[in-house]
């Protein structure tokens, strides 16, 4: 390259005594400070305590394995003359701008000039004479970046960071051939499109936050540093349950700011359809309204592959939508169920589509079919069952003795809408409640018992009850006495007859497993001193979906709503 030093341009100001300034003099070709430059090291950029982009962490910038990763990857491309650029895509809050910081630092340790953006028009110029600013880049403030030599392979890179907000691509300067430009920017197309596709460039999905990494990420957020790390990691647990992985959110909910979370998610969720939902599920690049596309679904970098996941935020946002739309018809749930077969990772929507999925076959005789018959778990510890199974080892069409058409109904608290109906499948108003996401009731009036049937529907191999569901399954089987013994006729008269008895018996329904997978192995961990007046046998049951059981855990132990 031509230049190593001061930009001459007289759009080009001296900054000796900025924060960045300050920057520079710290990092510029520090070689010995490479080696702290390493995944799980904080560093802290005290300087720059007040720049908006890094201020929530009071300038200290946490270092991923991704970001690592993100930067041998932009070495290999930057000497790729078949590329142009990369685009660093993800959503708001997920760490792409504290990614550019990271790759600011690898620049200047090496003393390797560099502009850097973030703000629309104002650029940094970092060299061996210091920073330089620039108020309002224009290409011919950069002549002399352009190399001596045509079609040489080293170009200097131009950090841009694209403000939220903004749909305009970054300024024309900052895009030069001679330039290798690396974008960090919501998923808006509206901001890359035209420069990727004119300069051949790539765009590459950020990856999703490891809990690890979160955990030790939001210690660094302004009110969070004096919790101890036992009651940060729970408190990180339910965040990822709830609001999912973008570490802007589990900080806000950290933070006591979750009416605000809940807020921004009632809005995106008023006026939200199955349509819309799946088309911006399809939406791979992102151009979507940012209610919908970053309250209620994630976007980040697939883990075997280069494509971007798309999935439902969290569990508890896949259980808000399911309340939004109601119970999806079943070629709706399929065509759900299709996008989660070619994203195997996007499990809570897979999730959620499996358990629409489910619902419609209880409802409706004609798919009873798609439902084998409950089989008994193997007890494997005190509080754990599980059963191994393949494609070919159960068959299908013998679901239960129960063939009747179950009728959907809602249920609250109070438990007034819960009768002694054996035609109804009852399905709680609450997100994410506790040991069921749906029972029913096999009665027999002749021998005065009624069998609740209690239901929990994963596609995970993997799933963990929660005992907050204890007090719950007790005032039903209270509910469901009084109703029982009501029946009886007067007080006097039921001395005369026996009461009316009420059993559990407990059934996980599983996808059935695909032929490629083999044999796998379904756990149900139900919580230990698990009540004796509400336990019952444990089954496993198969559904055909054409889905793939998840390896992913599912632990509702962080849901944290009171259902008693």
């Amino acid at each position: 390259m031509s230049s190593t030093g001061y930009l001459s341009s007289p759009a080009w100001e001296k900054d000796e005594t900025g924060p960045f300034a300050e920057v520079w003099g710290q990092w510029w070709n520090k070689k010995e400070k490479e080696e702290e430059l390493i995944a799980g090291n904080v560093i802290d950029l005290d300087s720059l305590f007040a720049i908006t982009a890094i201020e929530r962490t009071s300038g200290q910038l946490y270092i991923r394995e991704h970001y690592i990763q993100v930067y041998q990857r932009l070495c290999e491309q930057a000497v790729n003359p078949k590329c142009g650029g990369v685009v660093l895509s993800g959503q708001p809050g997920t760490g792409k701008t504290y990614c550019l910081f990271f790759l600011l630092l690898k620049k200047l340790v090496k003393g390797e000039p560099v502009l850097f953006s973030l703000h629309r028009r104002e650029v940094l110029y970092f060299s061996a004479e210091g920073v330089q600013l620039n108020e309002n880049i224009a290409s011919s403030h950069l002549r002399p970046l352009y190399p001596k030599v045509r079609n040489a392979s080293v170009k200097t890179w131009a950090l841009i960071n694209s403000d939220e907000g903004d749909r305009n691509p970054p300024p024309f300067a900052l895009l030069e051939s001679f330039l290798f430009p690396v974008q960090a920017t919501s998923p808006r197309t509206s901001r890359y499109k035209d420069w990727v596709k004119q300069r051949d460039g790539k765009v590459w999905s950020v990856a999703r936050w490891t809990r690890e990494d979160l955990s030790q990420a939001v210690k660094l957020s302004i009110g969070l540093s004096e919790q101890s790390d036992i009651e940060r990691e729970s408190l990180v647990d339910k965040a990822i349950s709830k609001w999912g992985w973008a570490p802007r959110d589990v900080r806000k909910y950290l933070q006591g700011e979750d009416d605000e979370l809940e807020a921004a998610l009632g809005m995106a969720l008023f006026s939200l359809t199955s349509s819309q939902l799946f088309d911006r599920l399809h939406d791979r690049e992102g151009d979507s309204d940012d209610q919908l596309s970053h309250v209620i679904v994630s976007q980040y970098k697939s883990s075997k592959t280069e494509n971007a996941v798309l999935d439902l935020k969290s569990l508890y946002i896949a259980h808000r939508v399911q309340r939004q739309l109601d119970i999806l018809h079943r070629d709706e749930a399929f065509k759900f169920i299709k996008h989660c077969r070619a994203h195997a990772e996007s499990t809570a929507l897979g999730g959620w589509a499996f358990e629409n999925l489910v619902i419609d076959i209880l409802c409706n005789i004609g798919h009873k079919d798609d439902l084998s018959a409950p089989t008994p778990a193997t007890l494997v510890s005190p509080s754990t069952w599980s059963m191994t199974t393949s494609s070919t080892s159960l068959g299908l069409g013998h679901s239960s003795s129960n063939v009747i058409a179950l009728t959907r109904t809602r249920f609250d608290k109070t438990l007034e809408d819960v009768t002694l109906d054996h035609t109804k499948l009852y399905l709680p108003s609450q997100s994410n409640f506790p040991l069921l996401d749906a029972f029913y009731l096999v009665v027999d009036h002749e021998s005065r018992h009624a069998e609740v049937v209690v239901l929990q529907m994963t596609i995970s191999s993997t799933h963990k009850g929660s005992a907050k569901g204890f007090a719950f399954l007790e005032r039903l089987k209270d509910r469901l006495q009084f109703l029982g013994d009501k029946r009886l006729g007067p007080v006097d008269k039921r001395q005369e007859l026996p009461a009316w008895r009420i059993s559990f018996n407990y059934r996980l329904i599983v996808p059935i497993p695909t032929e490629d997978q083999g044999s796998v192995t379904f756990t149900w961990s139900l919580p230990i001193k698990f009540p004796s007046s509400i336990s019952g046998p444990i089954y496993i049951q198969l559904a055909s979906s054409q889905l793939t059981p998840s390896s992913a855990e599912e632990d509702e132990s962080s849901f944290e709503e009171d259902y008693n």
